[in-house]
């Protein structure tokens, strides 16, 4: 099992420290060490992630993918639906530090409908 974190950059810089600063937190109190940070920085036009693309091929099943916003999967409510389920049939386990309750744990129900009932409510005040 590895574990890797994944930063996602929309162009300001207080906004990657923000995302470091929760991901050494959460590593330094959970006694975590990350196998590797990814790093990608997003424009508003264009969604290209070729380091986020990197890490899906290198993730196996049992690894954990740690990120700080669930926004960081997508641009819409569908494209994190997408992208939740690929974790899940891969079964890798995603950690959302700034939703903790979202974590893709393999075989429990009830995790699983409050992951889809946060992801509706999400794409419901968007």
């Amino acid at each position: 099992m590895k574990v890797y974190a994944y930063i996602g950059i929309i162009t300001k810089e207080s906004k990657k420290n923000l995302q470091q600063e929760a991901l050494k937190r959460y590593a330094i109190k959970n006694s975590i060490k990350y196998t590797t940070v990814f790093e990608d920085k997003l424009c508003e036009k264009s969604f290209e992630r070729p380091h986020y693309r990197a890490l899906q091929q290198l993730m196996r099943r049992g690894d954990i993918i740690i990120i700080k916003e669930l926004e960081r999967l997508g641009r819409n409510c569908k494209e994190i639906q997408q992208e939740l389920q690929i974790f899940k049939t891969r079964g890798v386990k995603l950690l959302v530090l700034d939703i903790l309750m979202i974590q893709s744990i393999q075989g429990e129900p009830l995790n699983e409908l409050l992951k889809d009932t946060t992801i509706n409510l999400l794409d419901y005040v968007a």
